[in-house]
């Protein structure tokens, strides 16, 4: 599946990436599958970088960048 096909590239995707976090803005219907998408590809790039360390993701979801970060 290719994201294009999914989401509205006009309205929807990564807002801002500030250090660790990635800030992404999507529709309601899409949130599920863009926490997926989120969560894998952020285990992947640590499982590149950290390789000897485990990594783990916190997600969160809502109306704005605080409370999403209280979701999780």
């Amino acid at each position: 599946m290719n994201a294009s096909e999914v989401f509205d590239i006009w309205t929807e995707g990564v807002v801002a990436v500030v250090h660790d976090e990635v800030l992404v803005e999507v529709r309601n219907e899409n949130k599920a599958l863009a926490l997926e998408i989120v969560e894998r590809c952020m285990l992947k790039a640590a499982e590149t970088i950290l390789t000897d360390v485990p990594a783990y993701v916190n997600m969160g979801s809502g109306l704005n960048w605080a409370s999403a970060a209280d979701s999780h």
